[in-house]
């Protein structure tokens, strides 16, 4: 009841200022600072880099605030298209005062949450854009955040289409019709000197270096670890590389029961200790990652690196790394359980079953693929 009455006081504030100032659907050009709203997590924000890139390529002067999480601010840390990052604090009205101190041209949020859009809006923000549902339908779309979306800009956001370019579309109040979805990523001096010393204490100089990922932020997306450690035996046997577990403490679990079930273990290398600066600098460093669909695999396109995205039941055209080129999928069959506007109501055992049915050897077959492609554009033979 506390939360229903809170988010009334919040719609009648914003009706009341509609009366006053009306609607934020101005058009723009040449802002002088923007905010761009992104809540979710990792994978998600580096799936964001493209709009702030797409900002300074046209206004290289305009002042771009990202707001998110506080892991997300150490992602971002670095990227010269970022001028400031907020952490979101969940409360509406502080954010509405940090807002106004900024004084933003513009403001988006690229996913339709009430909070985020009712804090764009109340800080009076002449030219605001959210995003607009279809062809699908998305639990973020409450009624509340339906009735102050008609204050703004309505962009639509196309369900089972490419996420980052959705996204992009966002931009156009601003005179930005940018379709280039290259992501980006940064890291610290101090991050690259480590990481360099790491490799050479463990030797890589003639090994293939193969990031394996056993664990994801949402247990819905987990492949069993005793079939990640088969894979970890297969890359060592046949393709003589050193795997590098990637991960934190959050997939401890995943991570040791993998390792225990591995035989080659001289050739595995736990590097779960690295920070998120550490990681950023760590995956360019590799050949190839093999993973569920998790944030650390966006880091590695980001880079550039080869990768193997075990998608289960998660839509495979609408966030995962796939150009069917140096980015492959391992997809179940069944319809796709999980999109990225749909994230929370799901049939829950089937998405589990279509992550089970994923065999190692549907795997290794992609395995094989993604190597043989690595070292043809290497020019060496197998």
């Amino acid at each position: 009841m506390a939360n229903i009455l809170k988010n009334l006081h919040i719609i009648v504030r914003c009706f009341y200022l509609y009366l006053i100032q009306g609607k934020a659907d101005k058009t723009l050009s040449s802002p002088k600072s923007i905010i761009i709203i992104q809540r979710a997590k990792l994978g998600d924000m580096i799936s964001t880099t493209p709009m702030f890139r797409a900002v300074k390529k046209v206004y290289p002067e305009c002042r771009v605030i990202v707001v998110g999480n506080s892991i997300n601010k150490k992602v971002l840390e670095g990227n010269p298209d970022v001028d400031e990052y907020i952490v979101w604090n969940d409360d509406v009205s502080e954010m509405v005062k940090i807002f106004k101190e900024r004084k933003p041209d513009f403001g988006c949020t690229t996913s339709p949450n009430f909070h985020s859009l009712a804090a764009l809006y109340l800080s009076g923000i002449k030219s605001i854009s959210a995003p607009i549902i279809l062809g699908g339908w998305s639990p973020y779309e409450t009624r509340s955040y339906k009735i102050i979306r008609r204050f703004v800009i309505a962009k639509g956001h196309r369900m089972r289409h490419y996420v980052p370019l959705e996204n992009l579309k966002l931009l156009e109040p601003l005179g930005i019709f940018e379709t280039n979805t290259k992501k980006y990523i940064y890291w610290s001096k101090e991050a690259e000197i480590k990481i360099n010393q790491f490799l050479s204490e463990i030797g890589t100089e003639q090994a293939m270096l193969v990031g394996v990922m056993p664990g994801a932020g949402n247990k819905i997306k987990q492949w069993p670890p005793e079939r990640f450690s088969q894979i970890v035996d297969y890359l060592v046997e046949k393709y003589k590389a050193k795997v590098l577990i990637i991960g934190g403490e959050t997939n401890r679990k995943e991570i040791e029961e993998m390792s225990s079930k591995v035989r080659n273990k001289e050739s595995l290398v736990d590097c779960s200790w690295s920070s998120i600066d550490e990681l950023k600098a760590l995956i360019p460093r590799l050949d190839m990652t093999v993973s569920v669909d998790t944030g650390p695999i966006f880091i590695a396109e980001a880079s550039d690196v080869p990768t193997i995205d075990i998608a289960g039941a998660i839509h495979p055209s609408e966030m995962a790394p796939n150009d069917d080129n140096f980015h492959l999928i391992v997809q179940s069959k069944g319809e796709p359980q999980i999109w990225t506007m749909n994230a929370r109501v799901y049939d829950y055992e089937e998405a589990r079953k279509q992550i089970e049915s994923i065999t190692v050897s549907m795997v290794m077959e992609k395995v094989d693929e993604l190597m043989e492609k690595i070292r043809s554009r290497a020019g060496t033979s197998s």
